[in-house]
């Protein structure tokens, strides 16, 4: 198995090391056999080959590595659907600007965009650190639907 991770979770990986693989529903003990030492040109990652105790897997068959790693410092935890994708590998998230910042109540609240980094995603949550501030209604479903500006109700 070929997988991209990024540059700095490499360095903390060694060949020989078993890592759990999930392929469809069966999970498997991957090790890895090599940490290729270029970066993909489109995607910037670094390439790390796994091998895995089965020989009954389809070619090009979806797999999923996990890996474990504790990282200390302040973030959120969001929704992903909450998550849009911003410029320069950076994503963004929209929130409800603070009441009346943004004109007469009664026309709602407006619209705006705070830049993120994603740090850890998991599934339906992801952990994200940027410009987003404690206490602020994070639009969590929904984002093709608004653009900054926008004026909308806030759901009770």
């Amino acid at each position: 198995m070929r997988v991209g991770v990024p540059p700095s979770v490499v360095a903390g990986l060694s060949p020989g090391e078993r890592h759990p693989v999930t392929v469809g529903d069966r999970q498997l003990p991957g090790t890895i056999s090599a940490l290729l030492p270029e970066l993909d040109a489109a995607s910037r990652r670094a390439t790390v080959v796994l091998r895995l105790p089965a020989a009954d897997l389809p070619v090009g068959a979806t797999a999923r590595l996990s890996l474990q790693r504790r990282e200390r410092g302040e973030g959120f935890w969001l929704p992903t659907d909450a998550l849009v994708a911003a410029e320069r590998g950076l994503w963004s998230v929209y929130v409800l600007a603070p009441p009346g910042t943004s004109g007469p109540q009664d026309q709602g609240r407006q619209v705006a965009r705070r830049l993120v980094e994603l740090l850890h995603s998991e599934g339906d949550r992801s952990l994200v650190r940027g410009t987003l501030r404690p206490g602020e209604q994070v639009i969590a479903a929904g984002t093709h639907r608004v653009v900054p500006g926008q004026r909308v109700q806030a759901a009770n």
